[in-house]
């Protein structure tokens, strides 16, 4: 029950020394990463190198190679959770918890968060009307987005053309995010949305920064070894050099927060 109260992304571990058990649980998308190992008792780390170092002997890393993991990620550009680089490695699935008792060397895992897969919209009350349904979808976007404004430093946004950034910059808290950053790309004029952005940036009360980005032009060894010093994990998603560039930039004026519109596509249609 605890779990359903904490808000946002998270993965821990909680050991009671009493009753000798761990408890490692997952947020409920699985945004933030967590993985384990039940090789000679149960490990766990927030990256794979941890464990990797943990349960490998040195130099033997490579003989826990797993062609199901390999498959997966050359298949789709990310692995999936059970199926890893390493076959003695997982990942903890999003909206689990594993119950490990020490004592007596037994490992429980369960599911504490499911989406509701109820079509909402067809089973609804009908006196509540459609207008009443946005009304509400916008006071909980605002409420959330201003939550997430709050920071100790100064704060941005990454801002595209796209509808995800368009509504964090539309709800942000301005006492704490002034700034935005776009790029323009000069590889590609259909991918160049730094117009719409600019007239957003204007609309929002927003000081934005243009970055113009050649993709064939950048050090992309550098910085694909950057992200993976960072992720510790490797996929297969080109917009990481564009996001590298940005960053670099952004932290050159000082900013240590910012905040994207990563994931609003499969709500939002952006």
């Amino acid at each position: 029950k605890a779990l359903e109260l904490i808000e946002g992304i998270f993965s821990f571990a909680f050991y009671d020394k009493k009753k000798q058990i761990i408890w490692l649980c997952r947020d409920h998308f699985g945004i933030k990463p967590l993985y384990y190992s039940l090789e000679n008792g149960l490990s766990f780390s927030s990256s794979q190198d941890g464990l990797n170092n943990y349960i490998c002997e040195p130099n033997k890393v490579n003989s826990f190679f797993s062609e199901k993991g390999i498959l997966s990620y050359l298949q789709l550009g990310y692995n999936l959770p059970n199926s890893q680089h390493n076959n003695k490695v997982k990942a903890l699935l999003p909206g689990h918890y594993i119950y490990h008792d020490i004592k007596n060397s037994i490992t429980t895992f369960k599911k504490w968060f499911e989406p509701s897969t109820k079509d909402r919209y067809s089973n609804r009350d009908p006196k509540i009307s459609h207008k009443s349904i946005l009304t509400n979808t916008e006071k909980l976007i605002e409420k959330i987005i201003k939550e997430q404004s709050v920071s100790d430093t100064e704060g941005s946004i990454f801002l595209s053309g796209g509808i995800d950034s368009t509504l964090i910059a539309a709800n942000v808290d301005k006492n704490y995010v002034k700034k935005a950053y776009t790029i323009k790309y000069l590889d590609k004029k259909s991918n160049d949305e730094s117009y719409i952005a600019e007239k957003v940036a204007r609309d929002c009360g927003l000081e934005l920064s243009i970055f113009e980005f050649d993709f064939f032009n950048y050090d992309i060894d550098k910085a694909a070894d950057r992200q993976l010093k960072i992720t510790k994990y490797p996929f297969a998603n080109s917009t990481v050099l564009s996001t590298d560039f940005l960053c670099q930039k952004a932290s050159k004026e000082g900013i240590r927060m910012t905040l994207v519109g990563d994931g609003g596509d499969e709500i939002f249609g952006g």
